[in-house]
């Protein structure tokens, strides 16, 4: 079993809560939540701690196993059909975080491109990653998080002379339940994918003592970067606005012209969203890979990889044939999906493990 050490997989689990926000939480929320968006996400920082203790539990129960040994040993053949649903569901995940960021990279530059190309390139480049190890994966992303962090400070306080309070109010215009299932849907896409990190057992994570307060230092500065996302945007572009851009995150950036020298800042941008799912993606084609391995017994890892970066290129182009109905999946299904798959079967693990161990 590969290993990594602590802060690189601490910086994994950066990367697996933030990508999905570019576009997919954030026009969900806006359509939600609306100008309670900024709230449903200060819910979800302490709702979130719901889902993070059973993974913590997963993690330490068996601090020699990862999440595929460990179900494997509860559960008998029945593991077997249950880690084929989680590596399903991750290369599912990555085929969607690759149409993603080939829709953006579409829309926004390489218009007369055909998309494939893109899906080709940005499909290589990911599986090169994981070819290489999960260590090589653990360091590209520390080098983005840097990368990523400078960039998001340099946005944030070129930003701050645009703020207009005023497009914050009213506040509960419409009540508390479309907060609250704003709030389900931030947790269902930023945090619930963070069980696929059980793919890396607690021994295999170099010096682990202080693991969990490593932890929570990336997962409150997560949060703070949810938090400054959405409330800049409603602030600067107002919710009307923003629910009618796809990627408003992206346009409020355009704003900014510093004495006509210091323009163009949304290719900023444009470099964070395109690190985070080269990384996102990698991670996701690493855990089908290893699961897979693991699992089934097979050898030759690469054989997996090869075949499933196959069929991330011929799915990714034609999981969604518009936007609209991307949006209607995004919004309505997906998020209920993650429930079940990343939550609901964890618990019932959790549950099984426990009660064999007593």
């Amino acid at each position: 079993m590969e290993t990594i050490k602590k802060n690189s997989f601490c910086i994994l689990c950066f990367f697996v809560m933030l990508t999905t926000y570019w576009g997919t939480t954030t026009y969900s929320l806006f359509h939600t939540s609306g100008v309670d968006s900024y709230i449903s996400i200060l819910f979800s920082f302490v709702l979130s701690f719901i889902p993070l203790l059973i993974y913590y539990l997963l993690l330490n129960h068996n601090s020699k196993l990862n999440i595929v040994g460990l179900v494997n040993k509860n559960f008998g053949k029945l593991g077997i059909l249950i880690n084929i649903i989680f590596s399903l569901f991750a290369l599912f995940l990555a085929i969607n975080a690759l149409w993603n960021l080939t829709n953006f990279i579409s829309s926004q530059y390489l218009y007369q491109t055909p998309k494939v190309v893109i899906t080709i390139l940005f499909a290589i480049a990911s599986s090169y990653i994981v070819y290489k190890g999960f260590e090589t994966l653990g360091n590209s992303a520390t080098i983005f998080f840097i990368i990523n962090i400078s960039l998001f400070i340099l946005t944030v306080l070129s930003l701050f002379s645009k703020i207009e309070l005023d497009k914050l109010l009213p506040t509960f215009e419409f009540g508390l339940n479309p907060v609250l299932k704003g709030t389900l849907i931030h947790i269902s896409y930023n945090v619930l994918p963070l069980f696929f990190m059980l793919i890396v057992s607690k021994d295999n994570i170099y010096n682990n003592k202080n693991l969990t307060k490593s932890f929570l230092k990336i997962y409150l500065l997560t949060f703070v970067i949810f938090f400054i996302i959405v409330f800049f945007t409603i602030s600067i572009l107002g919710i009307d606005l923003s629910k009618l851009y796809l990627y408003p995150e992206y346009h409020i950036l355009k704003t900014i012209n510093l004495a006509n020298f210091f323009q163009r800042v949304e290719s900023i941008l444009s470099v964070q969203i395109i690190f985070s799912y080269i990384i996102q993606i990698a991670f996701y084609l690493y855990y089908v890979k290893t699961s897979i391995k693991q699992n089934l017994k097979i050898k030759k890892d690469y054989l997996i990889l090869i075949f499933s970066v196959i069929i991330l290129i011929l799915l990714s182009n034609n999981i969604f044939t518009n936007n609209t109905l991307a949006e209607y999946y995004s919004y309505h299904i997906i998020p209920y999906i993650n429930y079940i798959v990343l939550l609901g079967i964890p618990l019932i693990i959790l549950l099984v493990s426990k009660l064999k161990t007593n």
